[in-house]
């Protein structure tokens, strides 16, 4: 944890949420367990946010949104995949039509942790 907090230091608080963010969203990809994925990240991005200077409310923002963003495109879903097949819709009919969609869901949660950055957001 040392190593990444010294590498990530110079880097300015809200880039550092928005690559928790990102990370946080590509893992749900491999462990499409919210619970599971909240255990595992939350232990390293708690530590390594407070070194960074981000509060304990993003922190566990970055992994929210990340795991929320993911939900609706994850193949590895069951529940996504099983209302998919109920529907009759296929993956990548679904991809097509909900990729608009997870774009702007994307900015709106870049934009939600730069703004959580910047008003310090959380009582920790």
């Amino acid at each position: 944890m040392g190593f990444l907090s010294v590498l990530l230091a110079p880097v300015h608080p809200a880039i550092a949420a928005v690559g928790m963010f990102i990370s946080a969203a590509l893992m749900h990809f491999g462990i499409s367990s919210g619970s599971g994925k909240s255990a595992l990240l939350i232990s390293v991005f708690s530590p390594l946010g407070d070194n960074l200077g981000l509060t304990r409310q993003v922190t566990v923002q970055t992994v929210l949104l990340g795991e929320g963003i993911v939900n609706s495109i994850s193949p590895t879903s069951g529940v996504l995949m099983a209302a998919l097949a109920t529907a009759n819709i296929s993956f990548g009919k679904w991809i097509k039509f909900v990729a608009p969609v997870v774009a702007i869901w994307f900015v709106i949660c870049v934009v939600t942790l730069l703004i959580g950055v910047a008003v310090n957001w959380g009582p920790f």
